[in-house]
């Protein structure tokens, strides 16, 4: 799962890499990024930073794929919350 840094990177990494998922953090992360990867058919692992229901709503408005947390029961809780009120 390698770590392309910036989304300028995505391409040439999913080139040469051919990856499934790649990994990055929330200084990277954005909308623009998550296009970028989806476009190029690699999922996307985010290494939250302040793990609060604020950050893992955006990331999930963004669309992330996976969430890298140091609090798994809270965001289980939080996405069973999530899916109870959809």
């Amino acid at each position: 799962m390698p770590d392309p840094g910036p989304a300028e990177n995505i391409g040439e990494v999913v080139r040469q890499v051919q990856p499934l998922v790649i990994a990055t953090d929330m200084g990277e992360l954005s909308e623009a990024y998550m296009k970028t990867a989806h476009e190029h058919h690699v999922r996307v692992f985010v290494d939250e930073d302040k793990g609060d229901e604020t950050e893992w709503t955006r990331i999930l408005e963004w669309g992330v794929d996976g969430i890298q947390t140091g609090e798994p029961r809270a965001l289980i809780r939080f996405l069973s919350q999530k899916k109870k009120a959809a």
